[in-house]
């Protein structure tokens, strides 16, 4: 593997590293990782650059600093409660009946990543299939396969995305697009699908 290909990984590990982090509180060190962001989209996929900038231009007109701001109040509503979440953020809820959190789907994801040789942070007090916690899998397993150029992180990661991710990710994003009232999460909505979708481009998976 030519180090110029090894760097395409890096540039892959740091996307999904940086999408998983969105997708948690929305905190003022936020903006913060927008940069790494725009970056990997515009070596990786160019035609997403203008989605990358107005996201970075749109998380820019928000007061983080400031406990209510609007921002995280569309961020309880669509992903933490206390009523009913607009855009549930567990595979679960999309992959078993009654919409349940935990199920036999967790305990595949879970699987996944006994596989890999990792489990979930302590620290992280959300279920093994939050959205988060698997685009972090997904960082987790380019970074490796670009750090010791084995074969069974990407192998695994082909797995995962397409006997898992898929099954529920457009769902959720489209209910992020139709329920969240503050634009970025919208706009986040819409490149998380764009990402994915080019995830399942790679493997040769029809796309949504």
């Amino acid at each position: 593997m030519e180090p110029e290909q090894l760097g395409e990984f890096h540039y892959k590990a740091n996307l999904f590293k940086v999408l998983s982090e969105l997708y948690k509180e929305p905190v003022p060190e936020h903006p913060d990782w927008i940069p790494a962001l725009n970056e990997a989209v515009a070596e990786l996929y160019p035609e997403l650059t203008p989605f990358a900038e107005n996201l970075e231009k749109e998380i820019a007109s928000y007061q983080l600093i400031e406990q209510n701001n609007s921002l995280m109040i569309d961020y309880a509503k669509l992903f933490v409660g206390p009523f009913d979440l607009f855009a549930p953020p567990y595979a679960s809820v999309y992959l078993e009946q009654g919409r349940q959190i935990v199920g036999e789907s967790t305990k595949k994801v879970e699987k996944f990543y006994r596989e890999a040789g990792i489990e979930k942070a302590a620290d992280f007090h959300q279920p093994s299939d939050h959205i988060a916690v698997e685009l972090e899998f997904i960082y987790y397993l380019y970074y490796m396969y670009a750090e010791t150029n084995e074969l069974r992180y990407l192998e695994l990661l082909q797995t995962f995305v397409t006997r898992h991710l898929q099954m529920w990710i457009f769902s959720f994003t489209d209910k992020m697009k139709n329920s969240a009232g503050e634009t970025y999460y919208r706009m986040l909505g819409e490149l998380t699908e764009q990402i994915a979708n080019k995830e399942l481009e790679a493997v040769g998976y029809p796309v949504k």
